[in-house]
């Protein structure tokens, strides 16, 4: 059976933002993709700021996202939590983040609670050994381990290094003897969530980014991955280092051209090109 793309997965680092600054050309690609009839979901893999801090430095480089397009690893786990009713959760995440996980029956509210998560992110400001500990014996007890990304480290711009989240996560896989459920890039889950969030199927999604692989070069597709497969030509950078191309990939199956939603055009011709259409 043969599947018209209706909804587009676009990843925000390095594809439409690079360095706090819209990519050239994409703000107009993306309002004619929207003008399209495409749904659109913007992906990133950043956990350590709030859904409306990114919208921010987003809007504020010309890029018009709509809250509910905006998909994050915290929009995921809240997405999966809402399919888990009673769900108690214990955050290793900043204070602001926290936040994003209501506390009527969805955060642990007393150390008394049995939590049913532990969700793992941006912990920097607030990880000490008792919290560290506490997640570890939650983990023992039953609770699942959800990691909202596995970066092992990250640079500043200044070269300093600091552990990044899956640092922390591995430690407690590594002590708990348990593996952990991730929910941002290159998990299929994640990608099959944000496809579920436009209310098409996989078969009518693609991918559109600027690597076929992970954040930290790992594949983008595990086992069968039958939802989060896709093709990317691999576009550069800003800098002078020539012009980005986007390629699609349907997001159940491989090789097929979709066509396009009534009214669209294609190619997008501004320097942000977008071979959705297979145009050459």
């Amino acid at each position: 059976m043969n599947f018209h793309v209706r909804a587009l997965l676009i990843d925000i680092n390095g594809t439409v933002f690079d360095h706090g600054d819209a990519i050239d050309g994409a703000p107009k690609a993306i309002n004619r993709l929207r003008d399209g009839g495409y749904a659109l979901r913007f992906l990133t893999n950043t956990e350590s700021k709030t859904v409306e801090v990114t919208l921010e430095s987003l809007r504020a480089c010309g890029l018009h996202v709509e809250r509910e397009e905006l998909f994050t690893p915290v929009v995921a786990a809240q997405t999966l939590l809402a399919c888990s009713p009673g769900a108690r959760v214990l955050p290793l995440m900043s204070e602001e983040l926290r936040k994003a996980f209501p506390p009527s029956g969805r955060t642990v509210g007393a150390p008394a609670a049995t939590p049913t998560h532990v969700i793992v992110g941006d912990c920097q400001a607030v990880l000490d050994y008792p919290l560290l500990n506490r997640a570890f014996r939650a983990v023992r007890a039953g609770a699942e381990l959800i990691a909202l990304q596995r970066g092992a480290l990250y640079r500043t711009p200044q070269g300093e290094e600091f552990l990044d989240t899956g640092a922390i996560v591995a430690a407690l896989e590594y002590g708990t003897g348990r593996s952990a459920r991730l929910l941002g890039k290159p998990s299929s889950e994640y990608f099959g969530l944000a496809a579920t969030s436009t209310g098409f199927s996989p078969q009518e999604t693609a991918v559109i980014g600027d690597d076929a692989h992970g954040r930290h070069g790992r594949p983008e597709h595990r086992g069968d991955d039958r939802a989060g497969a896709h093709r990317q030509v691999r576009g550069s950078g800003r800098g002078g280092r020539g012009r980005r191309r986007l390629a699609h990939g349907g997001f159940g199956g491989r090789g097929a051209r979709p066509a396009a939603p009534p009214g669209a055009r294609h190619p997008l011709t501004c320097s942000f090109t977008c071979s959705i259409c297979g145009v050459g």
